[in-house]
């Protein structure tokens, strides 16, 4: 067990390298998602967005919560990285040819005829994931974050560059798809070069049970969440149009790569480090949603704030119907952040019953509100707007449970979130002033993010706050250091 100071300056080095990570990935992203955007139509997403319920779907049950039981297991051995590898690949094969059979009932359910070859060549994307999971596993485990950096880094660029050619040689949705399957492709093929494991002829029915008591409920809460996270967008496609489905995929897209970088940060370290802290689990969970705070109050509303001259100056006109969804999408992230903070709590207590349980319930409200929606004809804006309401009512209920869990008072919670929400509320409201003048958009975007930050960062300094103390006595050190 590592001691607190180490424990510390491990967690900060693998969320420095978790945060260039996803930074980096995150611009590679974006510049190829814009490039995309105008050369591509919204059917070209739509039709992408429309199989990601199944693509997450499988995903979750070749992964069957291993890795989260690997990563918790202190004393993984031999006999189960080699069970996990190869029960993976069984089920990920198993599922690939159920999915190939099923390709035609799926173009016809959508009225896509194009998609019957197009989700089967999607679907290979979760194979590819089951060849590197165990790798993924380990690196995680060790808070390897510098290895990791590299397998994304590498993975993200070949993936999209491949993509771009595809786009502007004319080959439309193949585009898109292709980005899905060559990133699973390459990222396994450098978690493997990065990575020494290789795997053996070894494996453990007791191993395999031991760890599926942890994960089996894992493995049907992730199963919930795909389906809670994916069927907007399954439901748009079918009941709306595909074109508004690509409106979302895009919104969706963007969302995405803001929340990988804020909240993929936060979230990937600390499961690892609640783990190896978890004799002082408070202390360290309180630490965590402080970050979180800090990260993601600011940043999500800021995308929000900044969304329509965003999609103006980098994506065009044409998709400006995405500008509603990301900016509620946005909004309903701030609490998705913090549920996923909780969960990892509950893992690391063992209570993967809790994270089923409360999946469960978020499921029974999305369907509610999805059916109230299509039932009474609504705008698809009601029905985003409805789940992202849930991602609230869902963060009261982990948290009261967790209170209990922990020892984490109301007003614990209070004094750690208050402050960062109440500076951002400022920061945001001060920078909406400025779309009351008639300046050029692209001086808006600017000028917004530049006046938020300030007077965010300023305040926060000013408060007093704890963490921007640590973060200017790092940089500090690593200057004296470098010196």
């Amino acid at each position: 067990m590592m001691n607190e100071k180490s424990l510390k300056e491990k967690t900060l080095k693998g969320f420095a390298w978790s945060s260039l990570d996803k930074i980096f990935q995150q611009i590679i992203i974006v510049v190829c998602g814009i490039l995309l955007a105008r050369k591509l139509f919204e059917d070209d997403f739509g039709l992408i967005a429309a199989l990601a319920i199944f693509t997450f779907m499988a995903n979750a049950l070749q992964e069957g919560g291993f890795t989260a039981a690997l990563i918790r297991k202190k004393d993984a051995n031999e006999f189960d990285y080699n069970t996990v590898f190869y029960s993976n690949i069984f089920v990920a094969i198993i599922l690939y040819f159920l999915l190939f059979f099923s390709a035609p009932f799926i173009s016809s359910f959508y009225e896509q005829p194009v998609l019957k070859n197009l989700s089967r060549f999607v679907f290979l994307s979760f194979v590819f994931n089951a060849l590197g999971l165990v790798q993924y596993a380990q690196i995680v485990k060790k808070i390897d974050y510098k290895s990791l950096a590299k397998v994304n880094f590498f993975s993200t660029v070949l993936s999209y560059g491949l993509a771009l050619f595809l786009a502007y040689s004319g080959y439309g949705p193949w585009a898109v798809a292709t980005s899905l399957v060559a990133t699973s492709g390459f990222k396994t093929l450098f978690l493997w070069i990065f990575n020494k494991w290789k795997p053996g002829f070894i494996f453990s029915k007791a191993s395999l049970s031991e760890l599926f008591a942890f994960s089996s409920k894992l493995l049907i809460s992730t199963i919930l969440n795909t389906i809670a996270n994916n069927i907007t967008q399954s439901v748009i496609g079918k009941y709306y149009s595909i074109s508004q489905t690509g409106y979302y995929a895009q919104a969706n897209r963007w969302f995405n790569s803001a929340s990988e970088v804020l909240i993929g940060s936060i979230n990937n370290v600390s499961y690892p480090v609640l783990v190896e802290g978890e004799n002082r689990l408070k202390k360290i969970a309180r630490k965590i949603m402080r970050i979180t705070a800090f990260v993601t109050f600011p940043s999500l509303l800021l995308l929000a704030l900044v969304a329509e001259p965003f999609v103006n100056c980098l994506l065009g006109k044409q998709w400006i119907s995405s500008v509603p969804i990301l900016q509620i999408l946005c909004i309903g992230g701030i609490f998705y952040a913090l549920n996923l903070i909780i969960g990892n709590i509950f893992k690391v207590k063992g209570k993967s019953n809790l994270i089923l349980k409360f999946e469960i319930i978020r499921n029974i409200l999305i369907l509610i509100i999805i059916i109230l929606c299509i039932s009474m004809k609504a705008d698809y804006l009601y029905m985003i707007g409805g789940l992202s309401l849930v991602h609230f009512i869902s963060f009261i209920m982990l948290f009261d449970s967790c209170r209990k869990l922990i020892e984490y008072k109301y007003t614990e919670l209070i004094k750690d979130l208050f402050p960062y929400f109440a500076i951002t509320i400022i920061a945001i409201g001060l920078g909406f002033l400025l779309t009351l003048a008639n300046i050029n958009q692209w001086l808006l975007l600017f000028s917004q993010v530049f006046l938020v930050a300030t007077i965010y960062l300023f305040i926060t300094w000013l408060s007093g706050s704890v963490l921007i103390k640590e973060i200017i006595q790092i940089i500090k050190t690593r200057n004296l250091n470098a010196a």
